[in-house]
């Protein structure tokens, strides 16, 4: 027999505004289109999962350097986003991130669109984050101006063994074409797994 007490309990949130996400185990689900003029979400917790259930996230709309669609920078592991249109909304700033894992580990980004407008804005940044997977995503990056590049996946510092499934990539600019995959360590490239229909626009 198992006791109640012993069961973990996993609550289901409606989220309508930006904020952050802070219990352990809870889902978080999107009822409506939201927006912030820097950073819109930030996990301080593992074991959470956002479901966007298809409505936007809008960062970077006061047109501040460094807002973030998606902030995970704490290390929290086992998280996973999904089903989410994030936006790019900071012409004319620079460092901007649609989705930023930082000692991230086991977690999962998919069913996502992203679309980023300024330079050196990447949509998605892992750093020193392990065995993470990104699938079934499209990513567009158009900089609109002469900044410095912005890349679609940015695989930085040491992060490895991360499967990238299933990706479309659009890549262009005002000043050329720009990677979809930017890998800055040595090695990095070989420790990570691209494969299966990974595109590129």
């Amino acid at each position: 027999i198992i006791e109640p007490s012993a069961i973990a309990i996993q609550a289901v949130n409606s989220t309508s505004a930006c904020g952050i996400f802070a219990k352990s185990g809870d889902t978080y689900q999107l009822s409506q289109n939201v927006s912030s003029t820097s950073t819109c979400f930030s996990i301080l917790a593992g074991n959470i999962t956002l479901d966007c259930q298809g409505f936007k996230i809008t960062y970077g709309s006061g047109g501040a350097t460094g807002g973030i669609g998606i902030n995970n920078t704490g290390g929290y592991d086992n998280v996973t986003i999904k089903n989410c249109l994030i936006f790019d909304d900071s012409a004319g700033s620079t460092d901007n991130y649609g989705i930023r894992f930082l000692n991230v580990a086991n977690s999962t980004i998919t069913t996502t669109t992203i679309f980023t407008i300024t330079g050196n804005s990447h949509a998605i940044v892992l750093e020193g984050s392990d065995s993470n997977v990104i699938s079934l995503t499209n990513i567009t990056t158009s900089v609109l101006g002469a900044y410095n590049p912005a890349y679609g996946i940015l695989l930085n510092g040491t992060s490895n063994n991360n499967l990238l499934l299933n990706l479309n990539f659009s890549i262009s600019s005002q000043t050329g074409t720009r990677y979809s995959i930017n890998n800055l360590d040595i090695g990095t490239i070989a420790v990570n797994t691209l494969i299966y229909n990974n595109s590129l626009g």
